[in-house]
């Protein structure tokens, strides 16, 4: 099954394709000439299985080149390109242990999870990363989708996974189940209807792609 997904993934993706991570202000957020953000800085999921301390650094340091300073809200994890189901139909789609990881559009080194979700966990990382560079926020991590309201905010900040073979490459070389079920809910969230109808039809007779 791990063949299936991932056969579909670089035809879809091809090789050169990535997941990618973005860092964006509430629309209707403003930056002064201090530094302050007036409003939530939102981390965005794209689904990235690789995402860890390198990928959160790299957009820290973005947000800080972007002369932000201060956020007069809150940092707020969104990750709502995927459903909020952590497993698969084996586990009733709650942790499933053989998954390794807990499923997400937001996740942070293989999908560590605790109180409140893979994407609060990655949020509460993001935003420590954020004070190590000098950046403060005046409430705390939470989650949340960017409003709808007016037109869709620029990114302050951008993060791509490595390309598709190469995530390919991991799935398949060390038999990663979570690689796996995250490429196959990001199929579905690209091409297909959301990310979660492919995923439950590829487990209708199985749990983890195996």
């Amino acid at each position: 099954e791990k063949l299936f997904t991932t056969a579909a993934a670089l035809q879809r993706f091809g090789p050169d394709g990535t997941l990618v991570t973005t860092v964006v202000p509430a629309p209707l957020a403003t930056l002064d000439g201090g530094g302050v953000l007036s409003g939530d800085l939102y981390l965005v999921g794209g689904g990235d299985p690789s995402l860890g301390d390198t990928g959160l650094r790299d957009l820290a340091r973005q947000v800080k080149a972007a002369g932000i300073r201060r956020i007069s809200g809150s940092v707020r994890g969104d990750d709502s390109l995927f459903d909020r189901r952590r497993g698969g139909p084996r586990t009733g789609y709650s942790l499933d242990p053989d998954i390794g990881g807990s499923l997400s559009a937001l996740t942070w080194q293989h999908g560590t999870t605790g109180d409140g979700g893979p994407a609060l966990v990655a949020t509460r990382r993001f935003a420590r990363l954020l004070r190590s560079e000098g950046i403060s926020y005046s409430r705390a991590p939470a989650l949340g989708r960017v409003p709808a309201s007016g037109a869709p905010p620029a990114p302050t900040a951008v993060h791509a996974s490595p390309p598709m073979s190469s995530l390919i490459t991991t799935t398949n070389v060390y038999s990663d189940n979570f690689y796996a079920e995250m490429l196959l809910k990001a199929l579905g969230a690209r091409f297909g209807r959301g990310g979660r109808v492919v995923g439950e039809e590829m487990h209708a007779r199985h749990q983890p792609v195996d």
